[in-house]
């Protein structure tokens, strides 16, 4: 039941491409997500300590995740050419997830302004304000996140080093940057930024049909190329029967994949980095031996 995001995704890619489906293969990389209600219920702690809790194992776990799917894909699947990444994560996203029960629950939204220190009638701006700061922190400071991060680094590298082109999606939440900066919520400038851009992949943006850069983009993403990601037709088939029209990263991401792979069909010589360069409308030989990064 549900939006099946994964064979949309995939259908948007074989429709934008001459791929059949024996030349992909989708393999889930989010792991169940830690609810904030579950741990103080299960734990019977705060809100703030059970939301801590949550962007360290929802981030942990990602990072884990990924890293051994990278893995699993340079090790056991040498013939592949493009990784297409269409799920993310960022700070504020987690705090966004909660948006709609802080500003509906005024019991819920009292008892987390006492456990982060403010009045408990304290309003909802400044109750967001410190719930980015914290997410902010556990993805700079926590152990075990750094530790994940590490592993995920490395198996990105992995990618890279043996000449497959990376590409992630540079996410949608240009909405919840706007919703918050109306309410004059102030947040830093990687909290839109998907824990996986990197210097070892190619962040991808969204455009609308006319080719303007798209509404949905989050800030400050570092994306690197982009591609139409608004009204796009799907279907999912495999037990759903289901088609719509979506708009997002994750669909501008996978048309970049099979235009790359046109590129590597043309020049099977070309690398990562000479294929982020002409997504960028850039000449490698002209930019030189340093890599563009996704992030600063």
């Amino acid at each position: 039941s549900g939006f099946p995001h994964g064979q949309a995704v995939e259908s948007v890619l074989l429709s934008h491409s001459d791929l059949s489906d024996a030349d992909v293969q989708r393999m889930q990389n989010m792991p169940a997500q830690a609810r904030v209600d579950d741990i103080m219920r299960d734990n019977k702690v705060g809100f703030r300590q059970a939301y801590g809790a949550a962007v360290l194992r929802n981030v942990a776990k990602f990072y884990l995740s990924t890293a051994q799917n990278l893995q699993t894909i340079v090790t056991e699947q040498p013939t592949v050419k493009v990784i297409s990444q269409s799920q993310g994560e960022t700070s504020a996203r987690l705090t966004g997830d909660l948006l709609d029960d802080l500003r509906e629950k005024e019991h819920i939204r009292r008892h987390a302004n006492e456990t982060f220190g403010l009045p408990a009638d304290a309003p909802l701006p400044e109750l967001l304000e410190k719930m980015v700061q914290e997410a902010d922190t556990v993805l700079a400071d926590n152990e075990l996140v750094a530790q994940a991060r590490q592993q995920y680094m490395k198996a990105a590298q992995g990618v890279q080093d043996k000449g497959v082109v990376y590409l992630v999606a540079g996410g949608n939440h240009g909405d919840l940057a706007y919703q918050l900066e109306h309410m004059g919520v102030k947040t830093s400038s990687s909290a839109f930024r998907s824990i996986f851009a990197t210097e070892y992949a190619t962040v991808v943006g969204a455009n609308t049909a006319d080719g303007a850069v798209s509404t949905l983009n989050s800030p400050a993403s570092g994306s690197e190329a982009y591609e139409r990601g608004e009204d796009l037709p799907w279907k999912a088939e495999e037990g759903f029967d289901q088609s719509g029209v979506h708009s997002g990263t994750s669909f501008a991401t996978p048309i970049v994949a099979g235009k790359v792979l046109k590129m590597l069909d043309g020049n099977p010589a070309l690398t990562p980095f000479d294929i982020e360069s002409k997504l960028q409308g850039l000449d490698s030989t002209k930019v030189g031996n340093g890599q563009i990064k996704a992030t600063s």
